[in-house]
């Protein structure tokens, strides 16, 4: 018997209806419906009828417990919600308002109360006290949904609105209020606001990346991008080598027609971390030069630098270049000989040319020329 089923069998066992010869045509319903249960613990239909068993031989307390176990299978079975309405004791909404009264700063309570009021029908009063909910705790996603399930779009916006005139500084209520448009489906609002909280709190990389993203799908306001670009210059002060920072940097340049700008922080963004694929294919995008010219450029610039000179090789093999790709790569390993990857990479060339740059070539005794080496270790 499994776990799933054991509570269900001694629920029925307590009931005293299980095993019973005799037994009045009501409870033969019940045990006909206990029966099927138990043999299909996750059947809608199975509890449904149970409930309906329960309900006409007057036990409304199991009833209940069966409805409430037919919705959590299936939450659209409109006869168990009408059901439960019809058997809910006619004050408990009372008793949950009393208890709200009482506690009134506990956004649980009057969440409950809601959930009775949708329970009964009464969807205008739930939502009323879902939004009353939701101000108490603006963050809770509970009520956030729970308001769109039952269309209280527009209201919920507008309860954020108000909420901003009162808190204008607040960076995380705009971002609360710009996650919200973003679920909502309207992008372009959203990043104004994700905007507007990262000129509130520049220092908060999550509104940074946010706008990032807006500024890689064109969607970020050219009329801001002023006031954004202070405020990331402002965090770049502060982590001067933060990549991601010059690239957002980049993004929000390019969004407002500063291509140049932008390009500047590509590069920058390119030079802290040349093993970034996305800065040098922007940098490609806007420069127009091709994208070996680029790296031999940046190699040139940084010529100690074994990402670029790895970055080069990668090209060259893509070109065809074997040679000079190994070249390249020989290049990386000699900087940084503790990198597997470019180990790795030589030994493409074959083991003889692997085992020359692991093992370099001693240099020739005196008086014999390079090549003559070979011959004579034969």
């Amino acid at each position: 018997m499994s776990a799933l089923v054991r509570p269900t069998v001694v629920l029925l066992l307590a009931a005293g209806l299980v095993g019973c010869a005799h037994m009045p045509w009501s409870a033969r319903r019940i045990r006909h419906a206990q029966t099927n249960v138990l043999a299909e613990p996750d059947s809608a239909t199975a509890w449904m009828n149970l409930g309906e068993a329960y309900q006409r031989a007057h036990a409304k307390k199991k009833a209940r417990s069966a409805y409430y176990k037919v919705l959590a299978i299936d939450p659209e079975i409109g006869a168990a919600r009408a059901a439960l309405v019809e058997l809910q004791p006619r004050n408990k909404v009372s008793r949950l308002e009393r208890r709200a009264l009482r506690d009134p700063t506990n956004d649980e309570i009057w969440g409950d109360v809601a959930d009775e009021l949708v329970m009964r029908g009464d969807v205008d009063k739930a939502l009323r006290y879902y939004i009353h909910a939701l101000r108490m705790d603006p963050t809770d996603e509970e009520w956030i949904n729970k308001v769109m399930e039952l269309g209280g779009e527009d209201t919920l916006l507008q309860l954020y609105k108000d909420q901003m005139l009162g808190q204008p500084n607040n960076d995380e209520l705009m971002g609360d209020y710009a996650d919200l448009l973003a679920f909502l489906g309207r992008r372009e609002e959203s990043c104004m606001a994700y905007q507007r909280a990262a000129q509130i709190d520049p220092e908060d990389s999550e509104w940074s990346d946010r706008v990032a993203e807006c500024a890689g799908s064109g969607d970020v306001d050219p009329t801001q991008a002023g006031s954004l670009v202070e405020a990331l210059e402002a965090r770049l002060a502060a982590d001067p080598n933060n990549d991601e920072l010059m690239g957002t940097m980049g993004d929000t340049l390019l969004s407002s027609g500063d291509s140049q700008g932008a390009l500047e922080y590509y590069r920058k963004a390119l030079a802290v971390d040349p093993g970034d694929s996305e800065w040098l294919d922007k940098v490609v995008a806007i420069s127009g030069q091709p994208k070996l010219d680029i790296l031999l450029e940046l190699t040139g610039e940084n010529p100690a630098n074994d990402e670029l000179w790895g970055n080069l090789g990668d090209l060259y093999l893509d070109l065809g270049l074997r040679d000079d790709a190994r070249g390249a790569y020989r290049k990386a390993n000699a900087l940084d000989p503790e990198d597997s990857e470019w180990q790795r990479k030589l030994q493409m060339f074959g083991s003889k040319d692997g085992h020359k740059d692991t093992q370099p070539e001693p240099e020739p005794p005196a008086g014999l020329a390079p090549g003559e080496l070979g011959h004579i270790i034969e």
